[in-house]
């Protein structure tokens, strides 16, 4: 997706490509769907599967209260947790997110 801009005016310019089915049919183009556990839509806009790993690295973050409250365990440790967990799950399939100037 290329981000155009012109006197003001933003314009997403998204390739357009044909699906077609086994029989050569040119298949139907569905709404949102998860793939691979990613959201993919039909406007290739990110900030919905942004916001949802985010969502889900929320979650994950208050399954591991009661480990972030133990004294008894390093901050050291913690941090190590923190990337292995919270880290991986926010940024699972980051590399394919789209980027904007």
């Amino acid at each position: 997706m290329v981000d155009v801009r012109k006197k003001g005016v933003v314009k997403d310019c998204v390739e357009k490509v044909t699906v077609k089915t086994c029989g050569g049919r040119a298949a139907k183009v569905c709404g949102k769907f998860v793939y691979l556990g990613t959201l993919m839509s039909p406007t290739a806009r990110e900030t919905e599967e942004v916001t949802r790993r985010c969502q889900k690295a929320s979650g994950v973050f208050g399954t591991l209260r009661k480990v972030w409250q133990r004294r008894s365990i390093n901050d050291r440790v913690k941090g190590r947790l923190f990337e292995a967990f919270v880290s991986s799950v926010l940024l699972y399939n980051a590399e394919v997110w789209p980027l904007r100037k």
